[in-house]
């Protein structure tokens, strides 16, 4: 027993920067005990740094960004074809493959690029998928080439925006079905319900680029007409999402399982009939 302790005892003391201990005896239980606790600590701060040191080399990654060239220099036009090929390939394995089991390192191999050019264009796979989105649900306002969402001073005015409500709910419930029954736009709904609940940020995402960008859409639409028509309506977004469930309403969850497709006379007369339902509730003001 007695060689046991004086081992320990030689081999604590040869840890860097720990004193060895005292000599005397009625001491040395003491210094054993404080012995343990500086090995501990320097084992714990050493373990620190090397976590440390990891999780900087990876943030690395998300912080090395494209450097702005000129338009006439070539590698301007050599890294925009590099982001819109990742783009592409990353929309064709997103849909096809779901978020949860596409990694950014076959979206790389895909894209014909090495994983570090892809980092320099986007900080992490959610930065990625937010491309993906833009250039999935809002293709005029994205540029094909460079993989980008383009600034728009002025939103374009829609077909049916100055329209008077009869005619316009029906042209803007045509627009939204023929848009949300689209093979695209089931399969990018697909890959979020089925992941959100792993990756709440996908859905937020989601949520703002598509749900609230359409519904502001809307609101504006109501804004100049709810005083034209004399409505009433609080919560011009809460109506937005009522006209949009009328439009889903019997047509949508059988589109999504692939139980049945829609032509176009079917879709135009399913619009008219959640317009009318609309306006009953606009002139009931009760939204």
């Amino acid at each position: 027993m007695t060689a046991t302790k004086s081992s320990t005892v030689k081999h604590l003391t040869e840890v860097p920067g720990v004193a060895r201990p005292l000599r005397s005896s009625s001491n040395r239980q003491t210094e054993w005990r404080a012995l343990f606790r500086l090995a501990r600590i320097k084992l714990v701060t050493t373990a620190l740094v090397v976590v440390l040191s990891f999780k900087t080399h990876n943030a690395a990654k998300g912080e090395v960004r494209v450097k702005n060239w000129s338009s006439d220099n070539p590698k301007a036009s050599l890294m925009k074809r590099k982001r819109s090929a990742i783009v592409h390939a990353a929309r064709k394995s997103f849909l096809e493959g779901g978020y949860a089991k596409t990694s950014m390192d076959s979206i790389a191999e895909a894209a014909g690029v090495g994983i570090k050019t892809v980092y320099r264009h986007f900080e992490n796979k959610d930065d990625l998928f937010s491309a993906v989105m833009h250039a999935a649900c809002d293709p005029a306002s994205f540029d094909e080439l460079s993989g980008e969402e383009q600034e728009r001073t002025v939103e374009p005015e829609r077909a049916w925006f100055s329209k008077p409500p009869r005619t316009a709910l029906v042209m803007a419930g045509i627009e939204y079905l023929q848009h949300a029954l689209s093979k695209e736009q089931l399969a990018l709904y697909r890959v979020v319900t089925q992941d959100a609940h792993l990756f709440p940020e996908l859905g937020k995402r989601y949520r703002e680029q598509v749900i609230e960008r359409r519904n502001e859409v809307f609101a504006r639409y109501l804004d100049r007409w709810v005083p034209i028509e004399k409505w009433k309506v609080k919560n011009k977004h809460g109506a937005a999402n009522i006209f949009s469930g009328l439009l889903r309403a019997a047509v949508f969850e059988d589109a999504l399982h692939g139980l049945r497709k829609f032509d176009e006379s079917e879709i135009a007369a399913h619009a008219r009939l959640a317009a009318a339902h609309m306006l009953v509730l606009l002139n009931s003001r009760t939204l």
